[in-house]
């Protein structure tokens, strides 16, 4: 896959940013892996609010979701919180995928850089995308209202 960017940038705001464009594949995801890692080798507690802008990607290898997955596990005992710029079906995608299997409990997917700062710095809780254990998926009715117990609302037209 061609046209495709690692970058890692510290911020004072939040600590720190991965940004993944293009087509990810395995090779690029695996440098970002190792640049990471190496960067933050010395931070020994949870202290970061980490930004994944993946507003640029445009499509990923089965092998690199792998490795941002790992990536994210890894971040996950250096992050306090950790938020993702994902407005493409493909960001939306590795975001929600590495969300879940990251291990971070406390995860945003966000669809605009400013609602993922905001979210960071504990300004927009709005923005809070709770991370459900597997298995479990919240319920809403077509109306868009939260189903009692799971279940969807009975109505004298659907029975």
């Amino acid at each position: 896959m061609a046209n495709t960017s690692f970058q890692l940038f510290r911020s004072a705001t939040h600590g720190l940013t991965l940004q993944l464009s293009g087509d990810l594949d395995e090779a690029v995801a695996l440098h970002g892996e190792r640049e990471t890692r190496a960067d933050l080798m010395l931070v020994v507690r949870p202290s970061l609010r980490v930004l994944w802008d993946l507003s640029d990607l445009r499509s990923y290898s089965l092998e690199s979701r792998v490795v941002v997955v790992r990536m994210q596990q890894f971040l996950s005992t250096k992050a306090l919180r950790t938020a993702y710029v994902a407005n493409t079906p493909a960001a939306r995608s590795l975001a929600l995928w590495a969300a879940r299997m990251g291990g971070q409990s406390a995860a945003c997917i966000a669809a605009d850089q400013s609602g993922a700062e905001a979210w960071l710095c504990d300004q927009d809780e709005s923005a809070v995308r709770i991370v459900l254990p597997r298995g479990l998926m919240p319920m809403r009715d077509p109306s868009g209202e939260w189903a009692p117990h799971g279940e969807w609302p009975r109505t004298a037209a659907g029975g």
